[in-house]
Parts: C-alpha cells; structure tokens; sequence
C-alpha cells in the first residue's frame, strides 16, 4: 500500500539540490494522479472531483437515472467505465468536422 505522505530525506537520494527535490515531488504527483485515474470504482466525492460537477449534480444524476450507481451498505459507488460512458453520451459534435 502506498504511504500517505512523502518524506524527501529518507524517500530521495538526488534531494540534495532544488533540481533534485522538484525532479522527486514531479515524479510523486505524476504518479498520484494516474493512480486516481486508474481506480476501478469511485465514492461519490471522487466522482465528482471526476467528473468536474458537484454533489448536487451528481445526486440529480442518479436520481434521474442518467449514472449508474451501486450502494452497498449505504454508500453510493461509482464504476469508471460508468463515468466515462456519461462523458461520451454528453459529447458535443462540432460543426465542421
């Protein structure tokens, strides 16, 4: 499981400069965000954060019947293949292309 935090004196060893440290922070970030966007399933916070709308909108969603959804034990989760299937379904077609 990966740590909730980084250390740069123990976790770097070229951490000795400014190139160093942004070259270790760039690689950390890099690879946080393509874990999130890797998950199978979302909470509803990431889902939103995923979807860029709010909570509101993501309830009205549900409620409407527009995202798929499962709840186990009360809390709503969300598949990416879900999400990503909303996005194509609301896709704009330009006019020349």
């Amino acid at each position: 499981m990966e740590k909730d935090f980084v250390n740069l004196w123990e976790d770097c060893k070229d951490c000795d400069t400014i190139e160093g440290v942004k070259t270790q922070l760039s690689k950390v970030l890099v690879n946080r965000t393509s874990l999130f966007y890797d998950k199978p399933h979302y909470t509803s916070k990431e889902a939103c954060k995923y979807l860029k709308i709010s909570k509101k909108t993501l309830d009205n969603l549900c409620d409407l019947n527009e995202l798929g959804y499962f709840k186990p034990k009360g809390l709503r989760y969300f598949m990416k293949e879900d999400l990503d299937a909303y996005i194509k379904k609301n896709r704009h077609r330009a006019k020349y292309s």
